[in-house]
């Protein structure tokens, strides 16, 4: 889309089961703050089977403005449906940025939605700059590994990032009373994947497993391999300690050509920003994982 009267930072309020994730907030607080800057304001995106928790998510940390979908079709997210829906509210209200969190759900849909609206992504970002003058943004993510961090800017609109859940604070509630809620009607056409069945994210499984009782091979397997390869590596004691104890089987990302291990902002004492630890896929790694869980081009 080419810049035309493009205006206000949305944040689209992911759900589960009615329960909106907290990377929504999360996001909420980072778009208050560069709507700020800009002078713009704040618009919650929410496209739900049933909206009402989230729209209280969005009241409770000041959103301006809601954008609301509801319908039987969007009870369990499909790339289909979303990204229809989605864009559908893109071209009618033109946003100048979109903030999605970079969960398996956010990067399918906020890609989708890129090739729709020949907008530039940038995928998963640990911090956000915009220029006040311009409100061209410059997203921050990590490359080679965590090794780096490169910043990234794009001149096509909207501006569209996923950031990282975690990676920004939990903003305190600043409740908007009166913030306004638009609800469109909108039944998506180009669907090609109904879901009868569905998996629940890491995170939920690991809850659900741990208070059961029960153990999960594959997590057991990424902790084993962690312990072993990645924090033996560390001889500084206290380091390795704080690294051990901050270790979220949740936050381990498989990329193709390595693991990743991502620490938010303020979960390792000793650092000052967020930390991002990198391992390739070594034959000894590659033994401990189990096959489905690599992926296919790793090592």
């Amino acid at each position: 889309m080419e810049k035309n009267d493009h205006r206000d930072i949305w944040v689209f309020l992911e759900e589960f089961e009615g329960k909106p994730k907290q990377v929504g907030a999360e996001l909420l607080g980072q778009a208050r703050r560069l709507a700020d800057e800009i002078g713009q304001e704040v618009a919650a995106v929410i496209i739900a089977h049933d909206a009402d928790e989230a729209l209280e998510m969005a009241r409770r940390y000041g959103a301006d403005r809601a954008y609301v979908i509801e319908g039987e079709c969007y009870r369990h997210f499909t790339a289909d449906s979303y990204a229809e829906a989605f864009s559908y509210l893109c071209e009618k209200y033109q946003p100048e940025i979109i903030l999605v969190g970079a969960t398996a759900n956010g990067r399918e849909l906020a890609s989708h939605v890129a090739v729709k609206l020949e907008a530039g992504l940038t995928a998963d970002c640990t911090a956000l700059y915009i220029d006040p003058e311009t409100a061209v943004m410059q997203w921050e993510r990590p490359a080679f590994g965590g090794n780096l961090y490169a910043r990234i800017s794009a001149n096509t609109h909207p501006q569209m990032g996923t950031v990282r859940p975690g990676a920004m604070p939990l903003p305190e509630p600043t409740p908007h009373q009166n913030m306004e809620m638009i609800r469109e009607d909108f039944i998506p056409q180009q669907v090609r994947v109904r879901v009868k069945h569905f998996i629940k994210d890491m995170k939920i499984i690991c809850e659900e497993a741990a208070a059961r009782g029960e153990s999960l091979p594959m997590v057991e397997s990424v902790l084993k391999v962690y312990e072993e390869f990645a924090a033996a590596g560390i001889t500084d004691e206290p380091k390795r300690s704080e690294l051990l104890a901050a270790f979220d089987e949740s936050r381990v990302v498989f990329r193709g050509e390595a693991l990743e291990v991502f620490y938010p902002e303020g979960t390792v004492p000793s650092e000052e920003t967020a930390l991002i630890l990198g391992l390739d896929y070594t034959d000894e790694i590659k033994a401990l994982l189990q096959p489905r869980a690599l992926p296919r081009n790793a090592g």
